[in-house]
C-alpha cells in the first residue's frame, strides 16, 4: 500500500529554489525573446546594438546571481533542518 508523505513549506521551498537554480542555470542567452514584455517599446525596434544586448545579458546576469546567492543561503538552512533533503547546486548548501 502506498505510503502518504507529506512535505512542510520549508521543504517545498527547497524545491522551488531547486527549479530557479535550475532555470537560471539554464537561461542561456536573455534578449527580446525573455525580456520583451519588460523592456521598454524602443528596444524591440531593431535598432538596438549587440552591445546593449550583451549589457543586458551581463548586467541581468550579476542580479541573477546576487539573488541566486540569496536562494543559497536559504537552501543551506533547509537541508541542515531536513537533513534526508538535498540541494543539487554544486555542493553549496552542504557547505
Amino acid at each position: 500500500m502506498p505510503k502518504k508523505r507529506r512535505i512542510t513549506d520549508d521543504q517545498a521551498r527547497l524545491l522551488a529554489i531547486t527549479i530557479i537554480q535550475q532555470a537560471v542555470t539554464n537561461l542561456g542567452r536573455l534578449g527580446a525573446n525573455y525580456l520583451g514584455d519588460v523592456l521598454p517599446v524602443k528596444w524591440q525596434d531593431g535598432q538596438t546594438s549587440e552591445p546593449s544586448w550583451d549589457h543586458v545579458q551581463l548586467e541581468t546576469h550579476v542580479q541573477l546571481q546576487k539573488i541566486m546567492d540569496c536562494f543559497n543561503e536559504e537552501a543551506k538552512r533547509i537541508v541542515q533542518e531536513n537533513q534526508d533533503f538535498r540541494y543539487p547546486s554544486n555542493g553549496i548548501a552542504q557547505r
